[in-house]
């Protein structure tokens, strides 16, 4: 899939406990504890996607790394493998089994040799390291490129509309949905691909597994990367910070997303659970790096692991049960004004006002009652 060449420096000490990396610069210091080859250079592959093997050889000394690559990585830059799930531009792997410290002693003595000649072989893994299999959503307008090492990576790809179907063919790995655990191979990575709307409505039984199935997102940012992580669906609607308590309470029977700092997540789930009785969630970090790998499970759960500074992004399940459908099927006030003469448009913001509705789904609505009339 992917070879790259490096030498080795004197001033290698691959002591980090959190990364490696292979750095395209030709000198380091001593404080540069992950870096263990220098002058990196890409000599064959491209972009990657998916669980790898990472094989570092010098001389007679080689050690592995499984990993879970991030197509995002452009090859030919720095390359730096990750034990976290955060995902810089020079990020070339995250969620690995071994970091620079891990590595064996005679390897890293090798590597502290300037004449030292390093290959680095990047190979596609039969699965995840942690054994879970993988499921990757994907808006079809993503990066051309980060697309097309995704589709190579799935073991399955379900195209959840049109658009995503012209973009991937008909090959035989490629379906329709919906799509559950026996429909997946032990350990394999499904790619879900949509246009029209969020990804994962094909995959509900899946994102409702995290013990069995870890979820990447690809195209989203942070608000929709949670929303389409959770296997709860009906509406969806956008918090506003400033109301946060408010909207909280009303529309319990709605998916709600909400950006609110680590420090408030316990009051925030707090309420969550008083107020609308949700149970579980989808959590991630705010920034493009930190929201490709979203966690849904209890909100117990989630808080246990939450980052504990910045920012972060959840999306609030509706009660067990209590998810209701995309909007109501009649509203005899909307009807009234329609029937009276007022506009839609001048219908769609009034309803936008109400702190359950989104301004989309309002303009939606009106106009679906517009033709029912």
């Amino acid at each position: 899939m992917l070879l790259l060449t490096c030498r080795g420096s004197a001033e290698i000490r691959a002591t980090h406990d959190r990364t490696l990396e292979f750095t395209t610069d030709s000198a380091i210091t001593g404080r540069a504890t992950c870096v263990v080859g220098v002058d990196a250079a890409l000599v064959s592959g491209g972009r990657v996607a998916g669980p790898v093997r990472v094989t570092i050889t010098c001389g007679d000394q080689r050690a592995v790394v499984r990993a879970l690559a991030s197509s995002a990585w452009r090859p030919g830059g720095r390359a730096v493998i990750r034990r976290s799930g955060v995902r810089l531009a020079n990020t070339l792997a995250t969620d690995a089994d071994t970091t620079a410290a891990d590595l064996p002693r005679e390897l890293v003595s090798l590597l502290a040799r300037p004449d030292a000649e390093i290959e680095v072989r990047v190979d596609r893994d039969e699965g995840r390291w942690d054994g879970r299999g993988g499921v990757v959503l994907c808006h079809a307008g993503a990066d051309p490129e980060r697309l097309a090492a995704e589709i190579a990576a799935a073991d399955v790809v379900v195209a959840e509309d049109q658009e995503a179907r012209a973009l991937v063919g008909d090959a035989a790995r490629v379906v329709g949905g919906p799509l559950g655990e026996a429909d997946v191979p032990e350990g394999g990575r499904v790619l879900v691909l949509a246009s029209e709307d969020l990804p994962g409505a094909s995959v509900t039984a899946l994102l409702g597994a995290p013990e069995r199935f870890a979820v990447e997102c690809v195209g989203l940012p942070a608000p929709l990367a949670v929303a389409a992580a959770s296997p709860a669906r009906g509406r969806l609607l956008v918090g506003d910070r400033s109301r946060r308590r408010e909207q909280v309470r009303s529309a319990p029977e709605s998916r709600l997303v909400l950006r609110v700092p680590a420090s408030s997540l316990e009051a925030v789930f707090a309420d969550a659970e008083r107020l609308r009785g949700t149970r579980t969630a989808a959590l991630a970090g705010v920034a493009a790096s930190a929201c490709e790998q979203p966690r849904w499970g209890e909100l117990d759960a989630l808080l246990a692991e939450a980052p504990r500074g910045g920012d972060v992004v959840c999306c609030l399940d509706p009660a067990p049960g209590g998810a209701g459908e995309d909007e109501p099927g009649e509203d005899p006030f909307v009807a009234a004004l329609l029937a009276e003469g007022v506009p839609a448009r001048t219908v769609a913001m009034a309803l936008a006002q109400r702190p359950d509705w989104g301004r989309k789904a309002a303009y939606d609505f009106v106009l679906r009652h517009r033709s029912r009339g």
